[in-house]
Formats: C-alpha cells, structure tokens, sequence
C-alpha cells in the first residue's frame, strides 16, 4: 500500500504551531479555560503524536488534534529581532547581553566568590553562549587559548564545555571583561554573592545568526539603546 504523502505533509503543517512553549487548550476542557503550555513533543514519522503540557494533564499525552492553539510559540530569535525591528534600532547598535544568577555565602573567609561560581550556573551559561556561533566583540574561547587554559584538553577526551567552565572557575579574576561579583554583605560573616556573565555584541550579528544560535541564549537579557525613542535604554528578556 503506497503512503499518501499528501495528508502525510498536511498532518505536519498543521502540527507546526504546537511546538514548545505554544499555549493550548484541551478540547475536553468543555466550558473552561483550562489553559496549558507545550513543554515537550515526541515525533513520529515527522508528525508530533505526543504532546504533553504544563501544568501536567492527568492520563495520557495529547495529540495535536486534541487541542485547540491559544497562541504560537515565538522563538528567542523572534522575539529579539522583533524588538530591534519595532524599536528601529540600527544594525551597528552595540548590544550588552548579561545573565546573573546569585547565592547565600560567607564572606569573612573570603570564599564568596567560590561559593557562588559554584552554586549557580552562571559559568556554564556562558561557556554555552560563548560557543553558540554568534559573533562577540571578545572571545571567551580564544582568551582562554591565549592563556594556554586549553593546552592540556585531548580533544573529544572529555566535555569541553564543561573544561572551559572549570578552568574559568580555578582563575576568574583572569575574566573580568567577562564576569562580575557583587557581595552584599548581611553581617560581619553572612552576604549574597551575585554573579554576572556579560558579553557584547550588535545588532546586525544577532539578525546574521543562523537558527538555533540564539537558543543558547535563553535567559539571558539584552540591553541596547533605541534611538527612536529618545535614546531610551531598552532590556529585553531573551
């Protein structure tokens, strides 16, 4: 029995706008607005037969055909474009992306900084950005070669990633352009450590970025200026 490509590819365009992060409704949900995110998708045969929502649906997963679209998921890289694109912002504009995170520490023995690398994921966020393929004013992989930080990785040996972070981790103050610690002290021995990872690019590298790129990116923010209204300083959450 041959395969009627026809409905096939009509089955998947309809499935499109179900993707991650797309808001729904259950068609069973008659007479409420139980409304419910898509927070994963299994694929059959290039058709999403599996869905499953959040805040979780008792039972099985849903299929597309059980669910009524709210309103499409937008990617990182759509939203982003679309803010420079509303806001008219030149493609040369310099764009500050940062990601802080923070810890509970003591402070008196000078370990603030150690705790809070270690305890947040600040580090790793930004050996993934720094590896996404966007285009940064500063290299966070190059600085670390320049430092013969990487001479003792054996290529596919191990997760580079995860050895970039580390060796970030045993030198941070080596990485000032790249980090920042702020410790806001409670007592003579107790504080909150913040940590920022800060790299900077433009505007027409974030517009240039293949698909996918700026994925690495999500929950990180981008400052920038908008010269179209009034040189106001505009953040968007990624």
């Amino acid at each position: 029995m041959s395969t009627d490509w026809t409905s096939r590819m009509a089955k998947i365009t309809a499935a499109e706008p179900f993707k991650v992060g797309a808001t729904v409704t259950h068609n069973g949900d008659i007479g409420t607005e139980a409304e419910g995110t898509v927070y994963a998708i299994s694929v059959e045969q290039g058709v999403g037969a599996r869905i499953w929502l959040d805040p979780y649906r008792a039972g099985n997963p849903c299929s597309f055909e059980e669910l009524t679209l709210v309103a499409e998921a937008v990617s990182s890289q759509d939203k982003l474009i679309s803010s420079f694109d509303k806001m008219e912002v030149a493609g040369d504009t310099q764009v500050e992306l940062f990601y802080s995170d923070g810890a509970d520490v003591v402070h008196y023995n000078d370990s603030q900084d150690e705790t809070v690398m270690e305890e947040t994921s600040v580090i790793d966020s930004l050996v993934e950005a720094s590896r996404s393929g966007v285009e940064f004013e500063e290299n966070l992989i190059q600085t670390l070669r320049d430092n013969e930080m990487l001479d003792d990785y054996e290529r596919d040996s191990y997760d580079f990633d995860n050895h970039c972070a580390e060796k970030i981790k045993e030198s941070p103050y080596d990485f000032c352009d790249f980090i920042d610690f702020s410790t806001e002290q409670y007592d003579h021995k107790r504080g909150y450590t913040t940590l920022t990872a800060t790299l900077y690019t433009t505007v027409d590298n974030l517009r240039n970025a293949e698909e996918g790129q700026i994925s690495s990116l999500e929950g990180w923010s981008a400052k920038f200026q908008a010269d179209a209204l009034n040189n106001s300083v505009i953040t968007v959450e990624i």
